[in-house]
């Protein structure tokens, strides 16, 4: 539902405005403004919907996760943020190399 929702929001902020030098500006702002969306959907999710220890997880019988020291909030919100971190690098790349 996260997805959906900032892909709404990316859609709405995509229209060209007069001061745009390219039609990729109005895609990074797009994408951009997604991206932040999505973080912050994602934090209240986290806190929300995941406990704050391993230990509290239901449902989960195996003793190696159970143990786990970490947050299973941050481990996710992390993960969102290592996966927007990278989705934005692809652009760049892509400019370097070719």
């Amino acid at each position: 539902m996260i997805g959906v929702i900032t892909a709404v929001a990316g859609i709405f902020v995509v229209a060209p405005r007069k001061n745009d030098r390219s039609g990729m500006t109005a895609i990074n702002r797009g994408f951009f403004i997604s991206a932040i969306i999505s973080l912050v959907l994602v934090v209240i999710a986290a806190f929300v919907y995941l406990p704050a220890k391993f230990s509290e997880l239901k449902g989960v019988t195996d003793a190696s996760i159970l143990n786990h020291g970490g947050s299973p909030r941050l481990l996710a919100i992390g993960a969102v943020l290592i996966g927007l971190v990278l989705a934005s690098a692809i652009p760049a790349a892509d400019r370097v190399l070719h």
